[in-house]
């Protein structure tokens, strides 16, 4: 598995600057509302797609749904002429410099430090095209024609990892003519260093799972051209998820005619039309359908808590507790941190399992506070101003005398 243990953002959006975090296994995104969630959301889903591109003829990675991020106008920080995305994956550092053409968002720059290499620095001259790339050993020139590829993640993507380097034929051809250049020729040591770096890149796409709060129509009958909320063959594997929520017993297809199929919902052997039990399962079933046993994977949940029971939200913790998969989660819910500190303490995870991104907004820019826990489940290093709304509520609401808090003079 392709795994992403750090992000960076630069000057994107409401991010000024560079704001750089690590992700655990389970990390819960909380702010107000504005304060740059959903930003952090798709630059995660960008950033998995750029180091790990399985697909050379399409390029769009601001704007996966449910991520639309928009042109660069819109992710560029107002007042900057580029941005830059980075992290770190299986262990490479990657930071992808981006500007404005005609094409719209293009890469003007690539940084890769690989374990045990130099950083690797690819530059494109935007008027000939041509790529410079430099270590602290090297810096050769490539022109367009030897990278037939529109965006310099994608000429990562296939030609390094296939081995179509830049004069490879040329160096090829001089060694079989007897007239191979020496070891410390710039082109040799350029497609030396690609070699390597083919070993060390990740090759297994990022399997990547993104669930939006918006909720497509509910229907008491599908089929035709309204497609299946779910598969028949996930009814056994969604009805255990459903048990451990406690928000049903089962959950199956029905065919009712022709292309016509029912899902409904039992409690206790009695089925219903999921129309007739609620909102909060129909809102559920596609992260229930994302956290299905499979290969390890990535689920980025937005609003899982919406439309939930109390309960279930804390249920769904657990569930997401006891889950192999990487979870980076958008949450406004108390009841969801409350009981990952609690699977804390009980020793279902591990305290470095979870982590905290809790955004603060201050005027137009947003800082990330990295906030952890101990083995007890404690939550470590929140700020003063952490949660400062709802400790003044629970003081108004008990009649305490309003407390000075340490920034308020």
């Amino acid at each position: 598995m392709t795994k992403i243990d750090r992000i960076s953002l630069f000057n994107i959006k409401c991010f000024e600057g560079e704001s750089s975090v690590a992700l655990p296994r389970i990390a819960m995104v909380i702010g107000e509302n504005s304060s740059g969630k959903t930003t952090l959301l798709g630059c995660y889903s960008a950033f998995a797609r750029l180091v790990a591109n399985q697909n050379a003829m399409e390029y769009n990675p601001f704007n996966i749904a449910p991520f639309r991020m928009g042109a660069f106008d819109d992710i560029a920080r107002i007042g900057h002429r580029n941005f830059s995305l980075g992290g770190r994956a299986n262990g490479i550092d990657f930071r992808f410099q981006f500007g404005k053409n005609e094409g719209g968002v293009f890469e003007q720059q690539v940084k890769i430090k690989p374990n045990g290499l130099d950083e690797l620095t690819i530059s494109r001259d935007g008027s000939t095209g041509k790529l410079s790339m430099t270590t602290s050993s090297f810096e050769v020139l490539v022109t367009p024609d030897q990278i037939p590829y529109g965006q310099i993640s994608q000429w990562l993507a296939f030609a390094v990892r296939h081995g179509d380097y830049p004069y490879r034929k040329e160096l090829d051809g001089a060694r079989e003519n007897g007239s191979s250049p020496p070891d410390s020729s710039p082109k040799v040591k350029l497609k030396n260093y690609l070699e390597h770096l083919a070993l060390e890149l990740p090759w297994n796409p990022i399997i990547l799972e993104s669930v939006s709060p918006y909720l497509e129509p509910q229907q008491r009958q599908y089929g035709g051209q309204t497609a299946l909320p779910m598969e028949p063959w996930e009814s056994e594997e969604l009805s255990r998820i459903g048990r451990k929520l406690s928000l049903f017993d089962q959950i199956r297809i029905r065919e009712t005619g022709l292309l016509s199929f029912e899902l409904e919902v039992g409690f206790a052997d009695q089925f219903f039309n999921v129309s007739d039990v609620g909102l909060g399962i129909h809102a559920i079933l596609p992260a229930l359908r994302a956290m299905q046993k499979g290969p390890d994977k990535t689920i980025l949940l937005q609003q899982p808590e919406a439309h939930l029971h109390p309960m279930a939200q804390a249920q769904l913790a657990e569930l997401i507790a006891h889950s192999p998969h990487q979870f980076i989660v958008e949450s406004h819910s108390d009841f969801i941190i409350n009981r990952l500190s609690i699977c804390i303490r009980k020793e279902i995870l591990d305290c470095d399992d979870v982590g905290i991104l809790w955004l603060e907004k201050i005027g137009t820019a947003t800082t990330i506070h990295e906030l952890g826990f101990d083995k007890d489940g404690n939550l470590l290093g929140a700020p003063a101003k952490y949660r400062e709304f709802f400790n003044k509520e629970t003081d108004d609401f008990l009649g305490i005398e309003p407390h000075v808090y340490a920034d308020d003079n």
